[in-house]
């Protein structure tokens, strides 16, 4: 019951309006750096309802750029059925069932990390594997600046995401243990996207731009 209340409690607040304006953002961060107009993106962690990823795809769409999009998470066989089903010119597989030999032009990665655990083994291993199969990687995710800054982003998580039973995270990065992480695994930030408001005024203080961040990140070579 409750889950099915904060659905209906966040689709009546928000709408998809967070999911179309951050499409926005990695729509220009992609268009800045495609070298043609045919890519291939793969969004990891994509989550039952990515709406985010179906945005982007009609952005790229209007724009005439040629893409392939797979959506990758720990879907079931039914996920899997439904999901490819819905959604037009995206194509979605388990995480396991990623081949080893494509790479792609980029790979984005909304929301996940800290749900894995930002001081986790698990995040170096799946940011050390996915940098070696792409030249880009858009990366979504929150700082949290004190104890404060980490319940309003713990809050905002229930909100957002209690619903489709994900687990609600115990910190975010730092912005020290953020760039230690990068430079450990030869990681840089080549681009970033600054100032975001996902929210309107009135979700003061949940709209405090500096929680959030987008960067394009590279392998070092």
């Amino acid at each position: 019951m409750l889950k099915k209340l904060l659905k209906q409690f966040r689709h009546k607040l928000l709408g998809n309006k967070r999911e179309n304006l951050l499409s926005s953002f990695f729509f220009q961060l992609v268009n800045k750096n495609i070298k043609d107009k045919k890519i291939n993106i793969l969004d990891y962690g994509s989550g039952y309802n990515p709406d985010l990823i179906s945005y982007l795809s009609k952005k790229l769409d209007n724009d005439n750029i040629d893409f392939e999009i797979t959506c990758a998470d720990f879907y079931s066989e039914q996920n899997l059925v439904e999901l490819n089903m819905k959604y037009e010119k995206i194509s979605f597989t388990t995480v396991d069932g990623l081949s080893k030999n494509i790479t792609y032009d980029f790979i984005v990665i909304s929301d996940v990390l800290h749900h894995v655990g930002v001081k986790s083994d698990e995040i170096l291993d799946i940011l050390e594997n996915l940098s070696t199969k792409t030249e880009f990687i858009i990366l979504k995710d929150h700082f949290e600046y004190s104890l404060f800054s980490r319940q309003i982003l713990r809050f905002m998580d229930f909100i957002g995401n209690y619903k489709d039973g994900v687990n609600i995270p115990d910190q975010y990065f730092t912005k020290i243990d953020y760039y230690t992480m990068l430079n450990s695994l030869n990681i840089e930030k080549v681009a970033e996207i600054k100032n975001i408001k996902l929210y309107g005024k009135i979700f003061i203080p949940f709209n405090f731009s500096k929680y959030q961040f987008i960067h394009l990140l590279k392998k070092s070579h």
